[in-house]
């Protein structure tokens, strides 16, 4: 709505498409999370953390691929769905794909939050990041465009998840559980620094077909390796 009314109808129907694709990755990221929910509650409940912190960094890297691949097809999916005419949308797909991976994090850190009935914590957080969207998109969509509500979009998701993690430390605190032995915070900021670089990357590839197909194949082939070990992890957490 913000982008119609500021920059035009044309532009909000190019970022609808944009925004659609990069949150095609969000139906796998939410399947991955309603099934680690159900290990994740029973771990809890057994004080047995070190599978919740294993299997949280394994899902952050499988849902890290899916974002990943989701940006690097992104000119072939927007031609497929949109035509030429919405090809400009390419360069708002990166932001909103990082978006859904940050989704995935908070969601990690939320789970949690349910899980010992902190859920005003989650409300409070939805509040201030609702309200820093609409001021940050107040204030960049009439300088920079459609191609601004990406990016305020990834910072707003930033802000929510850094304010789901402190709010899940709160409240594995109150139950005297130290965070750290729930989940490993390290290495989860390790694939998220991953992701955006990569982010980054895949906006200068879009118009270096060769380099981005290679960078695709290298993906593809090492997926293809683990696929044993990725199927069997899988139906692990999925059985428990």
């Amino acid at each position: 709505i913000m982008i119609k009314s500021m920059v035009g109808s044309s532009a909000a129907a190019v970022y609808s498409i944009a925004y659609t694709i990069g949150t095609m990755v969000l139906l796998v990221t939410n399947a991955v999370n309603n099934s680690f929910v159900p290990f994740t509650y029973q771990s809890l409940k057994q004080k047995k953390y070190d599978g919740i912190k294993k299997n949280a960094t394994l899902l952050c890297i499988f849902v890290a691929v899916m974002v990943i691949l989701s940006m690097a097809f992104a000119p072939e999916i927007i031609l497929i769905f949109g035509g030429r005419k919405y090809y400009e949308a390419i360069w708002v797909v990166p932001p909103v794909a990082v978006s859904m991976f940050l989704i995935f994090l908070y969601s990690l850190f939320s789970n949690i939050e349910y899980y010992f009935k902190k859920t005003g914590f989650i409300a409070a957080a939805s509040v201030v990041c609702a309200g820093a969207n609409l001021l940050l998109n107040w204030i960049f969509i009439p300088i920079f465009g459609y191609y601004a509500a990406g990016y305020t979009t990834l910072v707003c998701y930033g802000l929510f998840s850094v304010m789901h993690y402190i709010f899940y430390c709160k409240a594995l605190k109150q139950e005297a559980i130290n965070p750290s032995e729930v989940y490993n915070i390290k290495h989860l900021l390790l694939i998220l620094g991953v992701v955006i670089i990569i982010m980054f990357l895949m906006t200068l590839t879009y118009e270096h077909l060769i380099i981005r197909y290679a960078f695709v194949v290298v993906i593809c082939i090492t997926l293809w390796v683990k696929r044993k070990n990725i199927i069997k992890w899988l139906k692990t957490i999925r059985n428990k």
